[in-house]
Formats: C-alpha cells, structure tokens, sequence
C-alpha cells in the first residue's frame, strides 16, 4: 500500500501531518473466493483537512465491493455511481469541505486501485 497527497507526493515526503498509526488485512477463504478487509487507521494532526491517496495492488480477478471510511466514530458508506458522475460529486464535495472517498480504477501491470 502506498500512501499519496492531491500532488502525488510519497506520504513520507509530503505528509508529516498525517501518521498512519496501523494497517490490518483479514482475510477469509470459502470455497474458491478470498474474502479480505483492509483497515488503515490514519491521523491528521494538521490544523486542516487533507486529501489523502491510498493505492492498492490487487491480482487481476480481484475486486472491491465496499468501501467505508470512520471519521471521529461517525462511518460513511459508499454507493456505486456512473464513473464521471461519481468523480464529479467526489470534487464538489471535496471543494465545500465536506468529507469524500473515491475508489477508482488504474490500469497498470494488472489492475491497481485508487482509493
């Protein structure tokens, strides 16, 4: 996993003010699927809100079917949207402030998300 500010800066060089304090992978096998949840716990000690990228590699086959970010106990759930709709409403609510997660796909050697 690797962790990115809005200028592609690595977070060790751009992102003093964010400490990732943990990451955790929980995996369950049935039958031929991998069911697996990630869990990055992440701190923002700046004064202000950040944007902040996470890339995960995933095998080719692989697919995400939820996302959900907590903030200060409060947990926000994703919805599938049309591609250009959901980045549109990601940047419009990103610019008034208020709390967003996109998950979107990168195509480079296999399949590598962007969250």
């Amino acid at each position: 996993m690797t962790i990115r500010d809005q200028n592609n800066n690595s977070a060790k060089k751009s992102l003093s003010q964010i400490e990732v304090q943990s990451t955790r992978m929980d995996c369950k096998v049935a039958s031929h699927f991998v069911h697996t949840v990630m869990t990055t716990k992440a701190l923002n000690t700046a004064n202000a809100s950040q944007e902040v990228f996470f890339e995960v590699d995933l095998p080719k086959t692989a697919f995400i079917t939820s996302f959900s970010i907590e903030i200060e106990g409060r947990i926000y759930v994703s919805e599938v949207k049309e591609k250009e709709q959901a980045r549109q409403q990601y940047e419009s609510a990103v610019s008034s402030g208020q709390t967003a997660g996109l998950v979107k796909q990168v195509q480079v050697n296999g399949k590598a998300l962007e969250c």
